[in-house]
């Protein structure tokens, strides 16, 4: 019985220190964007003209990816948007 009070009294203090790490994390995020951080990854500028006509020529998307600094599944998620095909 006793062993149960402390582990409720342990998992009560757990919760509540996991809620204070969200709002710090939130208050934290709140002022960098308030300060005009500029928050989350770089956009990545793919010129996709350029990649249809190096696949038309029967590059791979990873060579060309690889030579562009950029992941091959972003040429697909691109090609799909654009609607050309990978």
């Amino acid at each position: 019985m006793v062993t149960d009070i402390v582990l409720s009294v342990l998992s009560a203090v757990a919760q509540q220190e996991r809620l204070t790490i969200s709002e710090r994390t939130l208050a934290g995020l709140r002022r960098a964007r308030k300060a005009g951080k500029v928050l989350g990854r770089p956009p990545v500028d793919v010129d996709m003209h350029k990649v249809q006509r190096r696949r038309d020529r029967g590059e791979s998307l990873r060579a060309i990816a690889s030579d562009l600094g950029c992941s091959a599944a972003l040429l697909c998620k691109r090609a799909r948007i654009d609607s050309i095909s990978p």
